[in-house]
């Protein structure tokens, strides 16, 4: 077994990171080998570094809340019993936790920009697909949900059986080489929602933000970012998010790029036409 495959063995061990995609774990345990030292020295880094990049977002405890809440869904559930499961499920991810109570009309808002969806991808889901009961889209829309966590993606799997909505959930590492080449990425879709997505990818590698948005096959992508940090503190945030994205808009394409905002959200959202980016075939 070489030096890598031990460390990545060591982490798929550990209780706390065994269910995350094993592209991630693979990734970060050979990051974590370039700083050098012994072996328990490397997975303690790796650990550190899965820690900010993901647990930071959503604790144990609150993520068996969201299985037990999840599992006592009735296999055909009226819609009040739907919603409010899926109001509980939201608060326990700090991500979703500001949007607990969903809008209809941030949902009908991006919708009159994109038009009515038939594929939507959700990249770095986290537990936003249980806002599905207040985005008005139809049971045949394709609803993709994408996690590097393969424990978050089964709750949204059993939700879109009970739903009877089209769609899959899948665990996957967005920043492998691999996740270009997969079958749930290589589909057009109309809209890709990337919700706080962008500043954890940028934590991990300089410009996987832009990377991302020229090999995505999507129409539009709705792109949000945290307004606070995990402390609730504003630091001046919201100047330095637009400040990034327009940025990031000069340079995915050589004209300039629609970039709407979308007036009902409760964290800085746009809705970005990606016509004119240069996307594979």
């Amino acid at each position: 077994m070489s030096e890598l495959d031990d460390v990545v063995a060591a982490l798929a061990a550990s209780r706390k990171y065994k269910t995350l995609a094993p592209e991630l774990l693979r990734r970060v345990a050979r990051r974590a080998l370039r700083g050098g030292g012994g072996r328990n020295e490397v997975v303690k880094r790796a650990k550190g570094r899965l820690h900010q990049l993901y647990s930071a977002f959503i604790a144990p405890p609150e993520l068996e809340r969201v299985e037990k809440l999840v599992a006592a869904l009735p296999p055909a559930p009226d819609e009040a019993t739907l919603r409010a499961t899926c109001r509980e499920v939201l608060k326990r991810h700090t991500s979703t936790r500001e949007r607990s109570e969903p809008d209809a009309r941030f949902y009908a808002e991006i919708w009159k920009t994109t038009g009515p969806p038939r594929r939507v991808v959700d990249l770095g889901c986290g537990l936003h697909p249980f806002a599905l009961p207040w985005m008005g889209l139809a049971r045949d829309c394709e609803y993709v949900a994408l996690d590097v966590d393969a424990r978050i993606v089964a709750p949204i799997a059993t939700l879109l059986r009970a739903m009877r909505q089209r769609g899959s959930a899948t665990a996957i590492d967005l920043l492998t080489d691999e996740a270009d080449d997969d079958a749930a990425l290589r589909a057009p879709a109309d809209v890709a929602f990337a919700l706080k997505l962008l500043p954890t990818l940028e934590r991990q590698r300089t410009d996987a933000s832009l990377q991302l948005l020229r090999t995505l096959r999507a129409d539009h992508v709705v792109l949000s970012f945290p307004s606070t940090s995990l402390g609730g503190r504003d630091k001046g945030m919201d100047a330095s998010y637009r400040q990034f994205l327009e940025g990031l808009l000069q340079r995915l394409a050589p004209a300039p790029l629609a970039a709407v905002e979308v007036a009902s959200a409760r964290e800085p959202t746009w809705v970005v036409s990606l016509a004119g980016v240069n996307r594979r075939p």
